[in-house]
């Protein structure tokens, strides 16, 4: 571990634990079979985070996002920045439910400004022709 460390004063060393660390980096991993508990299904979504379809993808083809426990899709949430509802009571999740729940909220939400767009351009446009209007 201290030769991770940079520019450190020679009268710390004594101080500094010496040990080993394994770290496993999930976009690099290939085959998720040899995990056998929910880190599986965190290091699949850590790795597909960038890509909507693929991460859809992944959350249709492993049943086990069907049964997710709280403390796994808190850790999703915190690593790859996803909001999936945990209401602090349940301890087992539907990812893929809550999943597309979120998506359809997304696509309500794009309706939506859409139409207030929509308003705001037809009231822009309005407003033009009145001044055009008030010009002549």
């Amino acid at each position: 571990m201290t030769d991770m460390l940079e520019d450190i004063d020679e009268e710390l060393l004594p101080f500094i634990s010496d040990y080993k660390i394994n770290l496993l980096e999930p976009k690099s991993i290939m085959d998720f079979t040899k995990f056998r508990t929910q880190l599986k299904q965190l290091f699949e979504v850590l790795q597909n985070a960038s890509d909507k379809n693929r991460l859809q993808a992944v959350l249709q083809e492993d049943e086990q996002f069907k049964n997710m426990d709280r403390e796994t899709v808190e850790a999703i949430n915190l690593f790859a920045g996803m909001n999936i509802q945990t209401d602090g009571k349940e301890e087992v999740i539907d990812m893929c439910k809550a999943w597309e729940e979120q998506r359809e909220e997304g696509i309500e939400q794009g309706i939506e400004q859409g139409r207030k767009t929509e308003v705001l351009t037809r009231c822009s446009v309005e407003t033009i022709v009145l001044q055009e209007v008030h010009r002549n």
